[in-house]
């Protein structure tokens, strides 16, 4: 009976041996194929991400220049140097308000503005014009305006921040006084001084406010396309959204986390945001400070 026995232990020991083997074999090639899988499954998702950040950069790159486009035509109008006389012209705060020759003044002023803004074209984003005289004086021309303008403390920050900038035009972000709607506007300003200044400090006469349209840019904005789930944010330069695609978020601060990735370089990278990982690419439009 040992030889029987013998037998079968050297025949376990053989299937065992083979079995081991055949396991051997197969770890050899399958593991191989395996690393090969998952290293082509990454070198294609890497493949998708390069391309999906050069596609967004690429239509980041045109939103920019259709965003310089609009607001240069702002920086024109607003550096016309016609609006010193119309400045100049604005009576004192207390005859503003009412009587016959304020009246008369605001039919001139309205035909002159006209004239003025009838030699440029394409700026449908012109939502509102306001001149300040630095005697008081306030002209609006556009839609009524919602009542936001009549703190003074702001106005006051507004002269001073045109006045430090004398030679150009200053945006100051979304803005709500000077907006007639409910949205809030994106404002630019522009320091007026008196033609021939007598002295070595020119006069400052006043400001020449222009008020961009919010809406406008939501119409333009919420056009592209930028695939499922994607969708664009313009901040000015304090982080405030000057676009989102929520007309309601127009004017409210950027979430923290976004905020603190927008701090870096123009780029792309993966942030957490509303729960889940995202690809965020972002330019910065270093003249304006907006994102």
């Amino acid at each position: 009976m040992r030889p029987t026995t013998d037998r079968t232990a050297s025949m376990k020991t053989t299937v065992s041996i083979s079995f081991k083997l055949v396991g051997f074999m197969l770890a050899v090639s399958v593991l191989p194929l395996l690393m090969l899988q998952v290293a082509s499954y990454l070198a294609g998702r890497q493949t998708m991400i390069d391309r999906a950040m050069s596609q967004h950069a690429q239509l980041l790159e045109i939103q920019r220049d259709y965003l310089n486009l609009q607001t240069e035509q702002i920086e024109s109008l607003a550096e016309t140097p016609a609006w010193i006389k119309e400045v100049e012209r604005l009576p004192v705060a207390s005859n503003t308000d009412s009587g016959v020759n304020a009246s008369y003044a605001a039919l001139l002023a309205k035909t002159r503005i006209g004239q003025l803004l009838g030699s440029y074209t394409g700026l449908g984003a012109l939502e509102s014009l306001d001149l300040f005289a630095a005697n008081g004086g306030q002209y609006h021309i556009g839609e009524r305006l919602n009542g936001s303008d009549r703190d003074a403390s702001e106005l006051a920050r507004q002269m001073a921040r045109a006045s430090e900038s004398p030679r150009q035009t200053v945006w100051i972000g979304v803005n709500r006084a000077g907006a007639s709607g409910s949205q809030p506007v994106l404002s630019a300003i522009k320091a007026m001084y008196k033609s021939d200044p007598s002295g070595s400090k020119p006069e400052v006469l006043g400001m020449l406010r222009a008020n961009f349209s919010t809406d406008y840019l939501h119409a333009h904005f919420r056009t592209v396309n930028l695939g499922e789930g994607g969708y664009l944010l313009l901040l000015d330069q304090r982080g405030a959204m000057v676009y989102h695609p929520n007309k309601a978020l127009i004017g409210q601060p950027v979430p923290g986390n976004l905020a603190q990735t927008l701090v870096r370089p123009t780029g792309s990278d993966f942030v957490e945001y509303g729960g889940e990982s995202v690809l965020l690419t972002h330019l910065r439009l270093p003249d304006k400070g907006w994102t």
